[in-house]
């Protein structure tokens, strides 16, 4: 296995954070102390980002290779099963188990964030290596992903997608995963694009506490 970057904190159910692409365990900062105040919060910087290996290999780093990294992090931990909580790309890889890019639509309403937190954001992604983000995208960016949603129906887990309603083509990618996933449930929360986690993360966190404790 890879040399990975891990990170815990708190007690009780485990619950593995798995960040979006030019993230890391950093893109959780603000909502580590209030998760860990009711879980065991796992952090994990996937392959290419934050403190974690480059793949050697393309292969290595695709989603199927790193899915099975992580069952065998939790494993090795005694934290399986576990909760899994992930943001875009950290998303699309639960289901398996810079300044050019932030002005693309899909990053608009992380305009209405404060400076300092708009910041703080920018500085984290850039600490990335750019031959690490590289090795992600061919590994596992969303032009070599192999599509899911013919195994959707099958999925039995219960599963929580989580959109920002000013993210409308993802807002609508949940919508019609829910047609297709009985297992599914869908939460959009308002005033917030793709990081609803950033926008809105009391929001965010009482979708996430109503789901993993009330279900």
């Amino acid at each position: 296995m890879m040399d990975y970057y891990i990170e815990e904190h708190g007690q009780g159910e485990p619950l593995l954070l798995l960040h979006g692409f030019t993230g890391s365990t950093a893109s959780w900062s603000e909502l580590v102390s209030p998760l860990a105040q009711h879980f065991r919060v796992i952090l994990v910087d996937l392959p290419g980002h934050g403190r974690t290996a480059t793949p050697p290999t393309v292969e290595r780093g695709r989603m199927p290779a790193v899915a099975a990294d992580l069952c065998d992090i939790l494993a090795s931990r005694g934290a399986s099963p576990a909760h899994v909580l992930g943001y875009s790309m950290g998303g699309r890889l639960a289901l398996y188990f810079v300044e050019e890019w932030e002005r693309l639509p899909l990053w608009a309403s992380q305009r209405q964030l404060p400076n300092a937190t708009r910041q703080r954001l920018c500085a984290q992604r850039l600490r990335n290596r750019p031959q690490g983000l590289a090795a992600s995208l061919r590994g596992m960016g969303t032009g070599v992903q192999p599509s899911l949603w013919e195994e959707l129906p099958q999925l039995a887990l219960p599963t929580l997608l989580i959109t920002g309603a000013l993210d409308a083509k993802f807002t609508q990618i949940a919508r019609a995963m829910g047609e297709r996933c009985p297992a599914c449930r869908i939460s959009t929360i308002a005033n917030a694009g793709h990081t609803p986690h950033l926008e809105q993360p009391e929001a965010f966190l009482d979708q996430v506490y109503t789901f993993l404790t009330k279900r």
